[in-house]
């Protein structure tokens, strides 16, 4: 394994050299990814990971792996700045707490969708389990209040939700919950809040996991969340739908999902026949004569699954 490191490193250094400029045909490093579901430049959900929230948090320790330096790199870059972080997200959050109050009549909508989805966004640079849960209760708030038919803040609401259940680990009832609301809105015709709930089954999936002590089972939280996760991959994975055919970035988000609960949840406790169903559809999509960005991930992803194998 040791040498196989070496030599992917050595290639990665290598093509770098020779490119000299990085583009996105860039040679993916099977030991430091983790999820390809990022697949473009522009800043958007799955920016950071759970395990980064709660090492900002003070949460768990660090360990010296690659989240422990990108947390350290905007230590450093805060303090090379004098930005006085924690005092311009409480001016926010206060500011924001007025406009998204359920019994505010002052808020226009279009304020309001803004406002949540700003609140999204900002919540990567959260240091405290105390905004999480902040967020976690408006958000719930708005949820009860908004029907299902406002799906342009729901898309918003559902990552928001999702990423603090990640971070708290709260009680269990927020859990069936938050999977009563993963299940209504993964049948969306709408495509974005299907991809909003991918990224938010990513988010919690990796808070169980990371808090997860249960030795050779898994935690009641999983318990509840990983049937809405096999049951969306297994329908949608090998898709005749026109509309999500056509989109790659929920594509990714599927297989991220499968390959995600293949490298960090026991076989025994996925569906019969997951993981190998799962892994025929990915070999049956790189035998194809031409490949696209999506199957090349997948080649990259089987790759590190020969390394590291699955849970058995």
């Amino acid at each position: 394994m040791k040498k196989l490191r070496v030599i992917q490193y050595h290639i990665e250094r290598k093509y770098k050299e020779v490119c000299n400029t990085y583009t996105k045909g860039h040679i993916r490093n099977v030991f430091s990814i983790k999820n390809f579901e990022k697949s473009g430049d522009h800043y958007s959900y799955g920016q950071l990971s759970i395990r980064y929230f709660l090492i900002s948090a003070n949460v768990i320790e660090e360990n010296g792996l690659e989240t422990d330096k990108m947390y350290r790199k905007r230590l450093e870059l805060l303090d090379d700045s004098g930005l006085d972080l924690n005092s311009c997200l409480q001016f926010l959050l206060e500011y924001y707490s007025q406009l998204m109050k359920p019994e505010s009549t002052i808020t226009d909508i279009r304020i309001l969708h803004e406002t949540v989805r700003s609140t999204v966004f900002i919540s990567d640079l959260f240091t405290d389990k105390a905004q999480f849960a902040w967020m976690l209760k408006v958000f719930l708030e708005l949820m009860n209040i908004h029907g299902v038919e406002d799906e342009l803040i729901h898309q918003y609401l559902i990552v928001g939700i999702c990423k603090a259940v990640g971070v708290l680990n709260p009680d269990i009832d927020i859990y069936e919950q938050t999977k009563k609301m993963l299940v209504q809105f993964l049948k969306s015709p709408f495509l974005p809040t299907r991809i909003s709930c991918l990224y938010g089954l990513l988010y919690i999936l990796e808070g169980c996991v990371l808090s997860n002590i249960a030795i050779g089972r898994v935690s009641e939280e999983l318990q509840i969340l990983l049937p809405c996760a096999w049951e969306y991959i297994q329908m949608n994975i090998n898709t005749d739908h026109p509309i999500l055919q056509q989109s790659q970035e929920h594509t990714l988000l599927v297989w991220s999902l499968a390959f995600y609960l293949m490298e960090n949840v026991d076989e025994a406790h996925l569906e019969s026949n997951f993981v190998t169903s799962t892994l025929q559809a990915a070999l049956a999509r790189v035998r194809k004569k031409q490949v696209n960005y999506v199957d090349k991930c997948i080649i990259k992803t089987l790759k590190k699954i020969c390394f590291y194998g699955v849970h058995m």
